[in-house]
């Protein structure tokens, strides 16, 4: 829903705490807001028409003197991470084997591995159809 004349004013209130130039603008809107209300009123109705979404469309609006009306997704990634468990065994074949029957059953298997190390290359789309991936993609 686009922002309003009170969340716009809250924005800019917000802003004002943490930086100088955005405290003067806070205060030029109440004074102009009270000297000249049709001119506070205009303006007003032209920001509102700009149809902020978010607090950061209005900065960015506000900063770079137009609005950008950026859009993001969020995409489904995937990536590789190898670690090492720990089985005790009498021989490297025998640490294999008790693996496999520790992996195999019923009670889940081995914990993570707190440890962990990115498989260089391994990044990338989390589907190869990109029907299903377009299903996947969510805006933001």
């Amino acid at each position: 829903m686009p922002m309003k004349e009170k969340e716009i004013l809250d924005v800019i209130l917000d802003l004002s705490r943490s930086t100088g130039s955005y405290g003067r603008l806070y205060r030029d809107l109440i004074e102009l807001k009270e000297a000249d209300p049709d001119n506070y009123a205009k303006l007003m109705q032209g920001w509102e028409a700009e149809e902020f979404e978010k607090p950061l469309d209005l900065i960015l609006f506000l900063e770079e003197g137009k609005h950008c009306k950026r859009t993001f997704y969020s995409i489904p990634v995937t990536w590789e991470v190898y670690g090492r468990v720990v089985v005790e065994a009498s021989s490297k074949e025998e640490a294999l084997k008790k693996f496999h029957e520790i992996e195999n059953n019923d009670e889940g298997g081995f914990e993570l591995p707190q440890e962990q190390h990115y498989v260089d290359g391994s990044f990338r789309l989390s589907d190869d159809d990109e029907e299903e991936l377009l299903e996947m993609i969510e805006k933001v």
